[in-house]
C-alpha cells in the first residue's frame, strides 16, 4: 500500500466510469482506460484518458501495468481476459459476472456484486426476525 499499483480499466460503461471516479482506492493508480465505443475513445473520464481497445497490446508493451480492472459485458469478459494475459500484466480484478480462467502467473480477484447484495438481503431478513 505504500506504492500504488499501475492499473487500467477495460470497459468504460456505467460501472467502469464509477470505478474510475471512486477516490477510495489507495492501492491503485489508473493510467488509462480502454473501450470499443467510438464515442468514449479520446475522452477523459474522471481525469483518465480512454483509449481504443484495439491499442491495448501496444499500450501494455510500453507501460508497466500491474492490474487490469475488467468491467466489460460478461459475454466478452473471457475473450478480453485471454487478450490481456498475452500482455505483461500481473493481475485482473474482475467486476463481471463471468468466472474467468487465466494462467497461474496472473493473479485474479472476482468481485461479485450480486453475492454482496444477496448477503445484505439475508442480513435484513435476519434482523427482521429478531
Amino acid at each position: 500500500w505504500h506504492k500504488p499499483y499501475a492499473a487500467v480499466l477495460i470497459g468504460v460503461g456505467n460501472l467502469g466510469s464509477a470505478l474510475l471516479g471512486y477516490h477510495g482506492f489507495t492501492g491503485i493508480n489508473f493510467i488509462g482506460a480502454f473501450d470499443t465505443d467510438k464515442a468514449k475513445i479520446g475522452q477523459s473520464i474522471h481525469g483518465v484518458p480512454v483509449h481504443d481497445w484495439a491499442q491495448f497490446a501496444s499500450f501494455a508493451a510500453k507501460k508497466k501495468i500491474d492490474i487490469v480492472v475488467l468491467a466489460t459485458p460478461s459475454e466478452v469478459a473471457q475473450k478480453t481476459a485471454d487478450a490481456v494475459v498475452q500482455c505483461p500484466v500481473r493481475a485482473i480484478w474482475n467486476f463481471t459476472r463471468a468466472k474467468l480462467h487465466v494462467p497461474a502467473h496472473v493473479a485474479l480477484q472476482r468481485e461479485d456484486l450480486s453475492a454482496g447484495l444477496a448477503e445484505l438481503c439475508a442480513k435484513i431478513k435476519h434482523n427482521q426476525q429478531q
